[in-house]
């Protein structure tokens, strides 16, 4: 997955293609429907029958038990990945973020066996979105800080994964690179997150914009300096 991401593949294509082939253009936007609900799904603890359910719901015709199986025999550090973190979570009561923050489950008494039983495995979804979270703060510091040094204009809301900024028009073109190379965080795990882009006028008309595929040629600490706009 590591190697996808460095290729700046799209993630969830990818998955589908490394667990059932290349199957040509329908089939593969059909598994890749597959490989975004079960990674998903995997990642926040549901069980099979959930799954299924979940699936049912995106109208997704597959067996839920037999993708997972798929997933697991072509990616075979993700289960003892899992059951290693829960284990953690359970030792020591709490699991570690890779920012230094940590999360504690939850600890409730179980009338049915006598025992305190704890949402240990909802830590696999604690450490993989409240990773992702700081990610992104880091990442929108490093954004605020660029669009200070230039001028370019504001950081302006949070939107789960989504960042919206106010950009002057006439810095749009200069800042839209910038800005996607800054969110794409590759310093942080050694692997671009890669980054959509859209314009508009307001939020409720937003276009795709087009940046470069590949913005590995851009250094965005270069712009964290105020006279980068005359030297370019």
């Amino acid at each position: 997955m590591m190697k996808f991401m460095a290729e700046r593949q799209d993630i969830h294509m990818a998955i589908a293609i490394q667990v059932w082939g290349d199957c040509g253009k329908e089939l593969n936007k059909i598994h890749r429907e597959w490989s975004k609900a079960t990674i998903f799904g995997i990642c926040y603890g549901m069980s099979d029958d959930s799954l299924q359910d979940h699936y049912t719901k995106h109208e997704i015709d597959a067996n839920a038990v037999e993708v997972k199986q798929q997933f697991f025999r072509t990616f075979r550090a993700l289960q003892p990945w899992f059951v290693r973190t829960m284990r953690e979570i359970e030792n020591d009561r709490a699991i570690r973020y890779w920012s230094g923050r940590y999360w504690f489950p939850s600890f409730e008494y179980d009338p049915y066996t006598g025992r305190m039983k704890s949402n240990a495995y909802k830590g696999i979804n604690a450490i993989i979105q409240g990773g992702a979270g700081d990610f992104l703060a880091v990442v929108l510091t490093r954004a605020d800080q660029v669009l200070t040094a230039q001028g370019w204009g504001y950081l302006i809301s949070i939107i789960h994964d989504e960042a919206l900024f106010e950009i002057k028009e006439e810095y749009v073109e200069m800042a839209a690179p910038v800005l996607a190379r800054v969110m794409e965080g590759e310093s942080i795990f050694g692997v671009p997150f890669l980054t959509d882009v859209e314009v508009g006028d307001s939020y409720g008309n937003l276009e795709p914009y087009p940046v470069p595929a590949d913005l590995s040629y851009i250094n965005w600490e270069d712009f964290l300096s105020s006279c980068i706009v005359e030297k370019v």
